[in-house]
């Protein structure tokens, strides 16, 4: 297997495998847990889950282009977060848009923390601190 992981070949059927773990600690049939569909119109999919202390956090995964509408802030190279001012959205555009005249496919990485559980997608995608 040319794919590996700590510098050793992935057995996919081993139970010992990292992502096995992870995903064994945060079933997705947990309690606050929901999950927004991948949609092509919306280009992007959500998951909701509950937070240990409290309230609850929503990640978006999704088209560069169409996850980026969707920020208001961002989080910078020290983890502080700042506005999305439009300077910076268009500095990301540029970046997006020089990969897509490559030919090359771009995701972006977005998040929001909650106190309520959201149930409508809109809302979920909405506000977003794009990591």
């Amino acid at each position: 297997n040319a794919i590996a992981a700590k510098g050793k070949p992935i057995d996919y059927a081993s139970n010992d495998q990292e992502f096995k773990r992870i995903r064994a600690q945060f079933p997705e049939n947990a309690i606050g847990r929901k999950q927004f569909s991948f949609s092509s119109d919306r280009k992007r999919m959500s998951t909701r889950v509950q937070l240990v202390g409290g309230g609850f956090r929503v990640f978006t995964k999704g088209a560069a282009e169409m996850v980026l509408g969707l920020c208001t802030h961002w989080v910078n190279a020290d983890g502080q977060v700042e506005v999305m001012t439009k300077e910076k959205r268009a500095a990301i555009d540029d970046v997006i848009l020089s990969f897509a005249n490559q030919a090359l496919r771009t995701i972006c990485l977005a998040m929001k923390d909650t106190a309520e559980a959201v149930e409508d997608v809109t809302e979920a995608e909405k506000d977003l601190i794009m990591i």
